[in-house]
C-alpha cells in the first residue's frame, strides 16, 4: 500500500507541527503570570511592614508621685501622677487620664483612665440594658452585656473591695490589650464607670503604680 496524504487545505498548519507553538504559548502565559505572583507578594509582604511600622512601640514608663486633684465640674476628687497630664474632659459626664492629655480611648490608645460619672444614664441613651440593680456585680454584669463585652476575652465581674464606696470589677483582654472595669455606687446615687486599658505585658505594672490607687482614691466632694 502506497503512502497517501491528502494535501492540506492552504493556510492549515500541518498537525504534527501545531502543539509546538501551542507549548510555547503557554510557557509564555504561565512565566507572566508567575511574575505578576511574585510582584503582588512583594508588595503584600512591604505593605505588612509598613502596617507594623505604623504601630507604635511601647515601653512602661514609670509614672512620678500621685498628688490630688479636684474635678469640681463632676463633684470628685482623685490622685493622679505628677507628670502626666491634667484629665482631658470629653463632656459634663466623661473625662480620660493619660500621660499625654490625649483623650483616645481606642484600642491603639496609650494607657488611660475612662471615667463616666452618673454612668447608668449616659449608657443608657445607646444601649439597652437594666438600670435599677443594687448589687455592684449585678448592674456591672448587665452592662457589660449590653456592651457586648462579655465571652472569653472577658471574665465574670466580681465584687472589688479597693474603694470606699460599693464597687465590682471584671477584667478582660483586647486586640493586645488588657482591660478592667470598675463600677462604683457613690453615696449619691450614682454609678461611676472606671475603665482601664494598657498594652497586656505591661498593664499590671500601670495597674498598680496608677490604675489602682487612682481608683481606689476617688472621693466625692463634701458639701
Amino acid at each position: 500500500m502506497s503512502d497517501h496524504r491528502e494535501p492540506l487545505p492552504k493556510g492549515t498548519a500541518d498537525p504534527t507541527e501545531s502543539g509546538k507553538p501551542f507549548r510555547r504559548e503557554w510557557l509564555v502565559l504561565i512565566a507572566v503570570f508567575t511574575t505578576l505572583t511574585l510582584i503582588s507578594m512583594l508588595a503584600i509582604e512591604h505593605y505588612g511592614r509598613q502596617s507594623l511600622a505604623a504601630v507604635p512601640t511601647r515601653t512602661y514608663a514609670q509614672p512620678a508621685e500621685l498628688r490630688e486633684i479636684t474635678l469640681a465640674q463632676f463633684g470628685i476628687t482623685l490622685l493622679a501622677p505628677s507628670n502626666w497630664s491634667a484629665p482631658t474632659i470629653l463632656d459634663g459626664n466623661r473625662f480620660v487620664l493619660s500621660a499625654d492629655g490625649s483623650g483616645d480611648t481606642r484600642t491603639t490608645a496609650a494607657p488611660f483612665l475612662y471615667v463616666v460619672v452618673d454612668a447608668l444614664p449616659v449608657f443608657s441613651r445607646q444601649l439597652n440594658f437594666r438600670t435599677d440593680l443594687d448589687q455592684p456585680t449585678e448592674q456591672l454584669d448587665a452592662l457589660v452585656d449590653a456592651l457586648n463585652r462579655n465571652g472569653p476575652r472577658f471574665k465574670e465581674s466580681t465584687p472589688y473591695g479597693g474603694s470606699p464606696y460599693p464597687a465590682a470589677i471584671v477584667r478582660g483582654f483586647e486586640r493586645g490589650n488588657e482591660l478592667t472595669i470598675v463600677l462604683m455606687r457613690l453615696p449619691d446615687k450614682r454609678w461611676l464607670y472606671i475603665g482601664a486599658q494598657a498594652e497586656a505585658p505591661f498593664f499590671r505594672a500601670y495597674e498598680a503604680s496608677v490604675f489602682l490607687p487612682v481608683t481606689n482614691a476617688i472621693r466625692l466632694i463634701e458639701p
